[in-house]
């Protein structure tokens, strides 16, 4: 706690007294206090603090005369209140824009959480081992229906065609498809690429099997 320092929140310890039955408002919710010539929030809560409508949450940000600071986003913090402990705010013009450097400690204590999400798309050159292998069932899920009659008239062991699903698939289904997100599409076509792998090796070991078994009865039989 710096001197001068005015508390707020539901504590009868605070200097701006909330009324105890705002129940989401923290005991001891923010803190204000003059930094050089500039007026700062700091808050301390669960719930966090909106101000302009943009949330504060376990930050300290520099204020304005006129600002909307709605505590817990539902209880309006009064500027007569403010005003009352610190009147050079009312002086300050409502578009002043405080700069790093006309206040250092702002570079030190206003530290915004926002990030921009970067757009990420998916691979769409990504060889696809489910379409490779599995391309009538595949495209059934994958927003390629027509994948089935292809097998019918095209016939499913062509491995033109095989090579075809697998160079294009993914492409198609990420065009052909709505998906949750990048991560979800991935992650649908990486478990088909594990079933489609996982049948193929089954196929070749019941393959082996067959072929032993013929080979010991035409034994047997000659």
């Amino acid at each position: 706690m710096t001197n001068n320092e005015i508390l707020i929140g539901r504590d009868n310890s605070c200097h701006i007294r909330i009324n105890p039955e705002c129940r989401y408002c923290s005991g001891i919710h923010g803190a204000l206090y003059m930094s050089g010539n500039t007026l700062m929030y700091r808050d301390q809560s669960r719930n966090g603090t909106t101000i302009n409508n943009n949330m504060v949450r376990q930050q300290t940000v520099p204020i304005k005369y006129g600002d909307t600071i709605m505590l817990a986003g539902q209880y309006r913090l009064d500027w007569n209140t403010i005003c009352s402990y610190f009147p050079q705010a009312q002086q300050m013009p409502a578009h002043t824009i405080i700069k790093p450097q006309d206040n250092p400690q702002y570079q030190q204590e206003y530290r915004p959480e926002y990030r921009p999400e970067e757009k990420r798309t998916p691979d769409l050159h990504k060889f696809n081992w489910g379409a490779f292998f599995l391309y009538p069932v595949w495209g059934l899920f994958n927003g390629c229906w027509w994948a089935f009659l292809v097998a019918i008239f095209c016939c499913w062991a062509s491995i033109l065609i095989n090579i075809l699903f697998g160079v294009f698939g993914t492409r198609l289904a990420w065009q052909n498809c709505k998906w949750d997100s990048v991560d979800d599409f991935e992650q649908t076509q990486h478990t088909w690429a594990q079933w489609g792998v996982g049948l193929f090796v089954a196929s070749i070991f019941v393959g082996i099997v067959i072929l032993m078994l013929l080979g010991s009865i035409l034994s047997s039989i000659f």
